[in-house]
């Protein structure tokens, strides 16, 4: 990934929780989820945007075994923390998710990518991330990944997401985006607004990044040169989580 992604998120790290209603009860509802899509007999699991943990450790507290990566390390460093608080034990380290490597070579049971990462992502890169994944899996085992829906949004070009108030007074605090699109619909540029209400009133931070609108057909296309078979979407209806999980696998294995 660029330095321009791995800069927004060592400068979000320290208020990355903030933009949860309540990250510790989303912790606990992602892993569940992802049990519920893996079973036990996919470990073990590597994530490869982990963040802070948000799916990782909620893996590890069901007694999945979890490495977790991502490239921020001020996230990671977040993460040893957060996962030391809840107890979960996993690994946790720093790693770009184009960058495939030896000792990961069929190793995992699971490969998930979530927070809409992957949309980072430009074509060439995609490409890369995509093909590191399925060499890090062993016959038969499955890659998932949870963006945003951009058929819907790159036709609708919508100027921000509706700010959220969170918390009770004196003590809220709001999160919101602003979107910028390209004219073609294809990219947009995000500034994130977190907002928090003080003694003496609100102060905000604000935080940039730019995401590819990933289609699905994009993605089907990118997975399948990677190597991936079976491709699928789940949709928020049918898996629970609020944004469409692909999930493509390894072709071998039982």
């Amino acid at each position: 990934m660029t330095d321009d992604v791995r800069r927004f998120y060592d400068e979000l790290a320290p208020e990355y929780d903030a933009i949860y209603d309540d990250w510790d009860a989303t912790v606990q509802r992602d892993g569940a989820l992802l049990h519920g899509l893996l079973g036990r007999g996919a470990d073990p699991v590597l994530d490869v945007a982990a963040g802070m943990g948000t799916q990782a450790i909620g893996l590890a507290l069901l007694g999945h075994r979890v490495v977790a990566r991502d490239l921020s390390p001020a996230l990671v460093a977040r993460g040893l923390g957060e996962a030391a608080r809840l107890g979960a034990t996993l690994d946790f380290d720093l790693g770009d998710m184009c960058e495939a490597r030896p000792g990961d070579a069929g190793r995992f049971g699971a490969v998930i990518a979530f927070g809409n990462a992957l949309p980072h992502l430009e074509s060439a890169a995609l490409d890369a991330a995509l093909r590191a994944a399925w060499l890090a899996l062993r016959p038969g085992g499955r890659f998932l990944s949870a963006i945003r829906d951009y058929d819907d949004l790159s036709t609708r070009r919508p100027p921000l997401e509706p700010p959220r108030i969170m918390g009770a007074p004196p003590h809220r605090r709001a999160a919101m985006q602003l979107w910028t699109w390209d004219a073609n619909g294809r990219a947009c540029d995000v500034d994130l607004f977190v907002l928090r209400e003080g003694p003496t009133g609100w102060t905000a931070t604000t935080h940039r990044t730019r995401y590819h609108a990933l289609l699905r057909v994009d993605l089907e296309r990118a997975a399948a040169a990677a190597g991936f078979v079976d491709a699928e979407w789940l949709a928020p209806e049918q898996s629970g989580h609020a944004q469409p999980i692909f999930r493509a696998r390894r072709a071998g294995g039982l």
